[in-house]
């Protein structure tokens, strides 16, 4: 400010020498660059005065702490004297300007070999004499001073010291008082408050920037950067206001504060713009920067500490981490913060990880939030958890941008199906499922009739269902997604053609067996939710309309091969003609290749997981086999085969097959498999 109004007035003004000591700080350069640039700035212009530099270099060469030569970084060539070669060169001058250096430095050499024979005092009184000549003053401005080493400060308040009596030379120096005064220190018995003062004439003292000022500055920076189409839905001005005014606001005491912090803040939001969609919320976002820029210690332990900040259970189902524990390890995590800034620092951490609270100790505490939390793509979601602090969607996860691209395309339905297929291939459906299933209550109801088409279409491509027993099938996902979405329309008729049209223009069969049938459990109450999206009369045309679809598609080879056969025999037995099925079967089960056909079908799997993992088992249930097929005659078509002649699945379903018929024999019930 001071610079700028000088120069608002060029003729009225001093010349400037600006210096800055922290530049060549650990160099040992420091007096030698400072008398260069005076030297400089005296040399080169319209006052150039050889004879000034000449007297000035000559005296800073006498003077008892300057012992070494500037250390040479321009490209004028050095002098033979060492002292004047060395400063006149260490300017780095512009070339236009190396003309003029080299005289003033052919004159200075001439001084200081006429004045050697001088002592210092007549030497600074010779200097003096020049210096009051010049139609300016000189400013010296010597800022970062509070950056230097205590050495290095100590030369600079000698340098000045002893020069601060000369004529034209006004200093302006700009520091922080506390840290030059404890340098001071050392050289005045602990009196560097009173040896500042003997040095310095006038004291500037910065005022603090207003509070009002900080938060203007600060909200207009935030604004820049949070208002923006990706971002702003996310932003919530009650959970803005809890985190600022108990939190984050004693962190912004200055401007360098909020300077620091922008400048690091505005990287990390370019980092997670991704085209129209923003991965993480921005509050999460503004907390965390926080800490990492005020509170690093805390800040690094924190992607350790994800189990107590998001309340992830893992794989432990029936085990919630105990609130106890939660504010144990809230309490260490608190122990890399100050003490008294740990207050404003729980308040971050309870703003940004609600699980922490007591609020949340129950058994649907963290559950019950989880979907709203992934939908405001919070740090607090277990699966969000990881991407804030790696800057970037981690391997086997899906992006924000994609699953925003999989939202809109529910209004497409071949762009919807290309999707998922992709997401098949790279190993991604289920998590891009389980994602969408946080918005499965807010796809627009105009989007549902093709959407449901197209979930209809794909369905019978979903990969195959995991064999941990505590995975969450694609399928579960699609038919929920189906279910909220029309329940957004109150008229159950309304519902009901929507799914008519839907089937009948498909040629899916898994996914609309699979409504019918959660719709049917609904109805008889064995759901939790125990309300269906149509009345039992509408569930009775759907049954009729999936019988329907079944007897079609039973015509064609693709069914006997189908992979949910299993599935789709039982629907059709249990909604149909029961006779009508048993014929289907029996007209394919007329040699050892159809017994082996309808036993692979119907075999059955289980899973268990213990301590060396998930344990997946086969079993046929003759009670259940029967239901289809003549289990006597399926026993005379495999009594010759020999299992040790026979591969995978085949080996299994005849080893099962015979292990059913012989737990039957024994009098045990069908379904003992144990």
């Amino acid at each position: 400010m001071v610079l700028e109004k000088l120069r608002s007035s060029p003729t009225r003004s001093p010349q400037v020498v600006e210096f800055s000591p922290w530049q060549v700080s650990g160099t040992g350069t420091l007096v030698g660059t400072f008398f260069n640039e005076l030297a400089v700035t005296l040399s080169v212009g319209q006052e150039r005065r050889a004879d000034l530099v000449g007297k000035l270099l000559a005296y800073a060469k006498h003077l008892s702490f300057f012992g070494h030569a500037a250390k040479p970084v321009g490209a004028v060539a050095a002098f033979a004297d060492p002292v004047v070669g060395g400063l006149i060169v260490a300017s780095g001058a512009a070339a236009e300007q190396s003309a003029q250096i080299v005289q003033a430095g052919a004159e200075a050499a001439k001084v200081t070999q006429d004045t050697k024979n001088m002592g210092l005092a007549d030497l600074k009184r010779d200097l003096g004499t020049s210096l009051a000549s010049l139609p300016r003053p000189v400013l010296v401005v010597i800022d970062d001073i509070d950056r230097l080493t205590t050495d290095e400060i100590l030369q600079v308040f000698q340098l000045v010291k002893v020069n601060a009596d000369f004529p034209n030379l006004v200093y302006l120096l700009l520091f922080e008082r506390s840290i030059v005064e404890k340098a001071l220190d050392r050289i005045s018995a602990d009196r560097g408050h009173e040896f500042l003062q003997k040095i310095v004439q006038v004291e500037f003292h910065v005022p603090h920037a207003h509070r009002r000022a900080v938060e203007k500055l600060l909200f207009t920076g935030l604004n820049r950067f949070v208002d923006q189409d990706a971002i702003k839905p996310l932003f919530d001005q009650a959970r803005w206001r809890d985190l600022y005014l108990d939190g984050i606001a004693k962190y912004f005491r200055n401007l360098r504060h909020v300077y620091r912090f922008l400048g690091s803040f505005g990287f990390y939001v370019m980092q997670f713009k991704s085209g129209e969609s923003f991965e993480v919320n921005p509050i999460d976002l503004i907390g965390l920067e926080v800490l990492r820029v005020f509170e690093p210690s805390l800040y690094e332990q924190l992607p350790s500490a994800k189990r107590i900040l998001t309340g992830d259970k893992g794989q432990v189902l029936f085990e919630r981490v105990k609130q106890d524990e939660v504010e144990a390890a809230v309490g260490q995590l608190l122990t890399h913060v100050p003490p008294d800034r740990r207050a404003q620092a729980q308040v971050v951490l309870g703003v940004l990880f609600p699980p922490i609270s007591g609020a949340f100790d129950s058994e649907d505490g963290v559950s019950g939030h989880k979907q709203q939390w992934l939908r405001e793509h919070r740090v607090c979601h277990c699966d969000l958890f990881e991407t804030f602090f790696a800057l970037a969607v981690g391997e086997g996860d899906l992006s924000q941008a994609e699953l925003d691209r999989l939202r809109a395309l529910t209004c497409n339905r071949n762009g919807f199906i290309t999707e998922c297929r992709a997401l098949v291939g790279r190993g991604l459906l289920d998590v891009a499922f389980e994602r969408l299933d946080a918005y499965k209550d807010q796809i627009p109801l105009e989007h549902m009739p093709v959407l449901l088409r197209a979930l209809c279409d794909i369905a019978d491509e979903f990969p195959e269902p995991k064999p941990d027993p505590f995975q969450v099938h694609v399928g579960i996902y699609a038919r929920r997604l189906v279910h909220f979405g029309l329940r957004q329309e109150s008229d159950q008729v309304k519902r009901l053609a929507i799914l008519k049209e839907a089937f009948a223009d498909t040629r899916g069969l898994l996914l609309p067996l699979e409504i019918v049938a959660a719709e049917l459990r609904a109805s008889a109450g064995e759901r939790a939710d125990a309300n269906p999206i149509v009345d039992q009369a509408g569930l009775d045309e759907l049954k009729r309309l999936c019988v329907a679809k079944l007897k079609a598609a039973s015509r064609t080879v693709e069914f006997e091969k189908a992979r949910n056969l299993a599935t789709y025999l039982v629907r059709w037995f249990n909604w149909g003609d029961q006779v009508e099925v048993r014929e289907w079967v029996a007209r394919r089960v007329q040699d050892t290749i159809g017994a082996f056909w309808i036993l692979r079908a119907l075999l059955g799997t289980s899973s268990a997981t213990g301590p060396q993992g998930t344990v997946v088992c086969h079993h046929i249930d003759l009670g259940f086999v029967q239901q289809f097929a003549d289990v006597n005659r399926l026993a005379q078509l495999t009594a010759l085969a020999k299992a040790e002649d026979l591969a995978g699945l085949d080996r299994t379903a005849l080893t099962e097959f015979r292990k059913a018929l012989k737990r039957r024999a024994d009098g045990l019930p069908d379904n003992d498999w144990s």
